[in-house]
């Protein structure tokens, strides 16, 4: 039997560091264009996940979905490719939800466990976050396991109260549009100040024209 074959290395002193292990981590492009290709191809793989092809299968994503079908961003994020495209930056998440056709998503908030106590209360406190809710667009409760096959996730119960979806580019105009339009008749009944010019002081008749007057 062969003896494994081992590559000789330099000496390394004891003590001393193997090599530089520091490796440049790769950095989001910040131009627009190229950013906003990337978050199209974020918004398709993540698109992906939420899809009926990949539900059908995909059994661990299913396992973190509470009874209302939602799931964590941690979930979502700590998936490879979603790391990859990433570079490791969950803001860039959150920039392509818009983009994504396949899913509804929402925040709740909650506390961290951390306890701390301010300079002025006596009492512990907590710091309070927000944490983002996934869950598929179409049907998100046909896709739901019973409950003692799911995962620690699938089994926290909490849902946003408000949840976003995708909007054609065309409807997201026109709801601004009439957002827009609401908040200016309310600004206008709210508060109904129309700026007139101040009334032209009377000038006093002068002697002269006294005596025209006259």
């Amino acid at each position: 039997m062969q003896s494994p074959y081992y590559p000789a290395g330099p000496y390394i002193p004891y003590g001393a560091p193997a090599y530089n292990s520091y490796i440049p981590q790769p950095i989001a492009p910040t131009d627009k264009k190229a950013r906003e290709a990337l978050l199209t191809t974020l918004a398709n793989q993540i698109d992906y996940y939420f899809s009926a092809e990949n539900l059908l299968k995909d059994i661990y994503l299913r396992k973190n979905m509470n009874d209302h079908g939602f799931l964590p961003l941690s979930v979502i994020s700590s998936f490879h490719r979603v790391v990859g495209l990433t570079y490791g930056q969950i803001v860039l998440i959150l920039e392509c939800l818009p983009k994504c056709k396949n899913l509804e998503y929402g925040t709740i908030e909650e506390f961290d466990e951390t306890k701390f106590r301010t300079l002025d209360s006596k009492d512990d406190c907590t710091l309070p976050f927000q944490t983002y809710k996934f869950r598929a667009a179409e049907d998100p409760l046909k896709w739901v396991l019973p409950e003692d096959q799911r995962l620690k996730h699938g089994k926290d119960q909490s849902i946003p109260a408000v949840t976003k979806r995708y909007q054609e580019p065309e409807a997201a105009k026109e709801e601004e549009k009439v957002n827009g339009t609401a908040t200016e008749e309310k600004k206008t009944v709210e508060d109904p100040k129309a700026e007139v010019a101040p009334a032209a002081a009377e000038k006093p008749n002068t002697t002269e024209e006294v005596k025209a007057e006259n």
